[in-house]
């Protein structure tokens, strides 16, 4: 398995080793803060400071909207939180 991912933006493909890194690309591409994000998620800014820090996941409802918003796709987001966590248990 490759060490990195790689999300296609606007045919651009930027890689990335986890959900983390994957999140904060994709926010800085689209101007979005923690607090934006949050707000158009319904979560504190808090939250989404965890998520792109990677000390937390996004629930499953909350990572579904999350895809949506940031054009990502939900299986390689899903992929990439797995390897964030299991990077966590070595």
């Amino acid at each position: 398995m490759s060490e990195y991912e790689y999300l296609n933006v606007a045919d651009v493909y930027i890689p990335v080793k986890d959900f983390s890194s994957a999140l904060r690309a994709m926010m800085a591409i689209q101007n979005l803060t923690n607090e934006k994000l949050g707000q158009q998620l319904g979560v504190h800014r808090e939250t989404v400071r965890h998520w792109t820090i990677g000390t937390q996941s996004p629930r499953d409802e909350n990572l579904n909207k999350l895809c949506e918003l940031l054009g990502i796709d939900e299986n390689v987001a899903k992929m990439l939180i797995e390897r964030e966590k299991n990077k966590e248990e070595k």
